[in-house]
């Protein structure tokens, strides 16, 4: 293994119709010199996403479009590359950017170059894309995009949608989401992502768990497990009233699982987690794990 390695990092920007971006630091990571990368995020192309394809294929090609000053007209609107770093937003818009469904976490999956993104919902999207196939999309969706030539430094990937939540009970067309969601796992806003050793894919939600309208049969905030190579997905656990699940991390044999309850009985919903009657809710970190000791998830 060559001692120096590239460093990029993806990152989404959690509101409607805004963007995801790539940072492609200038310099290696030194292996054998770890000082010599404290500034190593300092400098660096910052690139934003481009998502091609057909409306109904539910894939296509992601273009990585460069947010330099000298780059595709930028320097007429804007003073300095500083300035492109204040209204980043405003810059990808001008490049032809694609505006996405609130990206919220981004996680790469260890056995393969396919990074997973996780887009919670858009309320209040009006055009459609292949990237973003409904209007007004209240239940999110999670897509998958990887580089052409297996280098994460390059321009050109490939995209596809893992899935498309939805209610299948309830509704029709894409609104009952994509092939992989049925009654017993369907859930909303997809929110946190995580991967164990073995490569399964841990989606936890924060979106509407009220349990009615275009919700019902949905019920609270749940953590889901995925095979990324079937596309099947089972739901794990399911939080307490009015609560976000978050934060899903391992420990390094995946044996124990530790999983953030946030806000239990936001909005005075009822809730008495973790203590029981008469208490106040709180917040807390869980920890999972098998009676018999296995790894989480087998």
């Amino acid at each position: 293994m060559d001692k120096f390695d590239n460093v990029v990092a993806y990152s989404g920007d959690d509101e409607n119709n805004e963007f995801v971006y790539k940072f492609v630091a200038k310099n290696k990571f030194d292996r054998t010199n770890p000082k010599a990368n404290a500034d190593i995020l300092e400098y660096g192309t910052l690139y934003v996403a481009k998502f091609n394809g057909e409306f109904g294929d539910f894939k296509g090609d992601l273009e990585w479009v460069e947010l330099s000053l000298d780059k595709h007209g930028l320097d007429k609107a804007f003073k300095s590359q500083a300035d492109i770093l204040i209204r980043t937003r405003e810059a990808a818009t001008m490049v032809g950017a694609t505006p996405m469904d609130r990206c919220e976490w981004i996680r790469k999956d260890p056995n393969s170059e396919f990074l997973y993104a996780t887009f919670t919902n858009n309320k209040v999207r009006e055009s459609v894309d292949a990237a973003n196939p409904r209007a007004k999309n209240i239940y999110g969706q999670i897509l998958k995009f990887s580089p052409k030539n297996g280098d994460h430094t390059s321009r050109e990937f490939v995209w596809d949608t893992f899935v498309l939540a939805g209610n299948p009970a309830l509704k029709s067309g894409l609104e009952k989401g994509s092939n992989n969601i049925n009654v017993n796992n369907m859930f909303n806003s997809p929110d946190g992502l995580a991967f164990d050793n073995a490569g399964r894919v841990w989606i936890a939600t924060d979106g509407d768990y009220s349990n009615k309208g275009d919700y019902e049969g949905m019920g609270n905030n749940q953590l889901l497990c995925a095979d990324p190579y079937s596309g099947e997905i089972r739901r794990f656990a399911t939080g307490p009233v009015a609560c976000e699940l978050t934060g899903i991390e391992f420990d390094d044999e995946c044996k124990t699982m530790f999983i953030s309850v946030q806000h239990p009985g936001e909005g005075l919903k009822g809730s008495h987690w973790p203590e029981g009657e008469n208490k106040t809710p709180k917040s807390a970190v869980i920890m999972i794990t098998k009676d018999d000791g296995s790894v989480i998830g087998s």
